[in-house]
């Protein structure tokens, strides 16, 4: 399993002009896979553009297309934070995508894998979806 601080220096190091990869990072804890693969996959399947971020429905299509199936999850998470949605255990098993205003954040087997983790640094951002990934 790929682990957000060594697909973050793969980033920086290899594809030092993009920015914006969010998408990216999840496409590659879901799946498991390399960064430049997830990366490959955003650009040629979902049209991803440099320093520009992905669409909700891009990236579960994305991951669907992988053989996964994503399914929509509780409402009672909309509007909390993602510093609150840690600290709970409601996402102690299982893959989720949480969705904020501008961003994605992946929780595997209760570890955020993300640089909004409450070790790195905590974030207010609210929860606008959360998808479970089966």
């Amino acid at each position: 399993m790929q682990r957000y601080k060594e697909l973050v220096e793969v980033a920086q190091k290899y594809y030092p002009r993009d920015s914006g990869y969010c998408t990216v990072i999840a496409l590659a804890v879901v799946t498991g896979w390399a960064f430049g693969k997830a990366r490959s996959v955003m650009y040629r399947q979902q049209g991803r553009v440099d320093r520009k971020g992905s669409t909700v429905s891009k990236l579960n299509a994305a991951v669907e297309a992988q053989g996964f199936k994503v399914v929509q999850r509780d409402k009672s998470l909309y509007g909390k934070t993602l510093k609150t949605i840690q600290r709970s255990n409601n996402m102690s098993m299982g893959t989720f995508l949480i969705y904020t205003k501008r961003h994605v954040t992946v929780m595997k087997d209760g570890v955020c894998e993300d640089w909004s983790n409450n070790e790195i640094r905590p974030t207010l951002y609210k929860v606008e979806s959360v998808y479970e990934v089966i």
